[in-house]
């Protein structure tokens, strides 16, 4: 398996630390949106990261998409996500927050340091 995406991505950094603490092997390619966007869409072509690149050649996109599937083989029984009940829900809801804040975050960012400066809203 591969995983495409730098750690400087909340999303990757979040899927690498997943797949870590369930002891799964993988390979990791530092690949950059600013920098590598052509090879990240041989990945996945909106050309976000992270993707992961199974080793029979089917490729996950979004960072709960691999999440999900880590969890589905790395762990049947439930460590990091319950199975049901309000304990899976407590997880599910605290990991929807942080996914959102990152998304505002990430936004913000781009919205300064990517934009042309007379293009850039302010208050």
């Amino acid at each position: 398996m591969i995983l495409i995406g730098r750690y400087h991505s909340p999303f990757v950094r979040r899927t690498g630390v997943v797949m870590k603490t369930l002891g799964m092997k993988f390979e990791k390619q530092d690949l950059s949106t600013a920098d590598d966007a052509p090879e990240i869409r041989k990945f996945n072509p909106v050309g976000r990261v992270p993707s992961l690149a199974l080793d029979n050649r089917e490729v996950l996109v979004d960072s709960a998409a691999i999440i999900d599937y880590v969890l589905e083989v790395a762990d049947p029984d439930g460590r990091l996500l319950p199975k049901s009940g309000s304990d899976r829900r407590t997880v599910l809801r605290t990991a929807a927050i942080g996914q959102g804040a990152m998304d505002k975050a990430v936004a913000s960012v781009y919205e300064r340091t990517r934009r042309p400066k007379d293009k850039v809203f302010s208050d």
